[in-house]
């Protein structure tokens, strides 16, 4: 839905940057668990460690919807994605998407694989 006054652009394509969303609390958490009082080492395992809830970029393709929408006009859009390869099992992601004055948020959870 277009709330403004003026009509905005979707986009036929995007790429937006997908987080852990444990991701943080994660880097925290391992850090403390360290036995090192060396602060360097300490900053850089905590950095490593937020490096690692990054999930890549998550590339949307507009299949219905792209094209400039009107003020106070509404429209369903249908996306394509393709998951990274780099998202864990059982790990939750977030992202936003953004364009002109419009933020959604995009959440990805990746089901854990049952092996018999």
């Amino acid at each position: 839905t277009n709330g403004g006054n003026v009509a905005i652009e979707v986009p036929d394509t995007i790429a937006i940057g997908i987080f852990d969303e444990d991701g943080i609390e994660a880097a925290f958490s391992d850090t403390y668990r360290q036995e090192s009082d060396n602060a360097q080492e300490l900053v850089g395992h905590w950095l490593r460690k937020l490096r690692e809830g990054y999930g890549g970029l998550l590339k949307l393709r507009v299949v219905e919807g792209a094209g400039e929408l009107a003020p106070a006009a509404t429209r369903a859009v249908k996306i394509s994605t393709a998951i990274p390869r780099k998202l864990k099992p059982g790990h939750g992601y977030h992202g936003v998407w953004e364009f002109g004055p419009v933020f959604y948020r995009i959440a990805v959870t990746v089901q854990r694989t049952r092996t018999t």
